[in-house]
């Protein structure tokens, strides 16, 4: 029989990209389906386990990718709802403005983006708004041009990053909170109500099956 199911939008993935963009077209009224390879990522004690996270990567996918010489490698993904950002340090740093020019890189050329930076600053503060990002700029003597300062204070600093920042007559390089999301939980959950109880979208699993 077939489906008669139609959506405004079709989303593969949904991970950071995925899922804002999804959480933006259902919050604007579109119907849209999201596809994921990947189920949820259990729930279990060594979601908190550094060593487990990133040294073995417990929750890496175990798939091979190839380089342009069919060299085999591992991609470093995740596929589960949410995508990497279950298993990410939790810091949303902006593009910088050479970012987006040609880059000379050990390995080659990354090459010149059309759209600069000026074009998607309006959508960094979106962005962080979204994501109750908790910083300031201008801290980060990096940091690219900003239209909005960040509305949550920074988190404190870890008791011996604490120490370096205030030594007397300071250091060269002093010590900056980066951007991070909070309640970061918060959000994946209040995704989720989209995702399930809005009725707007709606997600498909495509399992991998070996």
């Amino acid at each position: 029989m077939a489906d008669t199911r139609h959506y405004d939008v079709i989303i593969i993935g949904s991970g950071a990209g995925g899922g804002t963009l999804g959480f933006k077209l259902a919050e604007a009224g579109k119907k849209v389906l999201m596809l994921e390879r990947g189920n949820f990522l259990p729930r279990e004690k060594e979601n908190w386990d550094p060593e487990e996270v990133f040294v073995k990567e417990r929750y890496t996918t175990k798939d091979a990718w190839h380089d342009k010489d069919g060299k085999p490698f591992q991609p470093g993904v995740h596929y589960f709802v949410g995508g990497a950002t279950k298993v990410y340090g939790a810091a949303l740093f902006r593009f910088r403005e050479r970012d987006f020019e040609q880059v000379q890189h050990h390995d080659g050329i990354s090459p010149e983006w059309p759209l600069k930076y000026d074009t998607f600053e309006p959508y960094y503060s979106q962005a962080e708004h979204l994501y109750h990002v908790h910083g300031h700029h201008g801290e980060d003597p990096t940091d690219p041009p900003f239209s909005q300062q960040l509305e949550y204070p920074p988190v404190t600093h870890a008791p011996r990053i604490q120490q370096l920042h205030d030594l007397p007559g300071g250091l060269t390089e002093v010590p900056f909170v980066p951007p991070i999301p909070l309640p970061v939980m918060a959000l994946i959950m209040s995704l989720i109500v989209v995702l399930f109880g809005g009725g707007r979208l709606s997600i498909d699993w495509m399992m991998s099956r070996r």
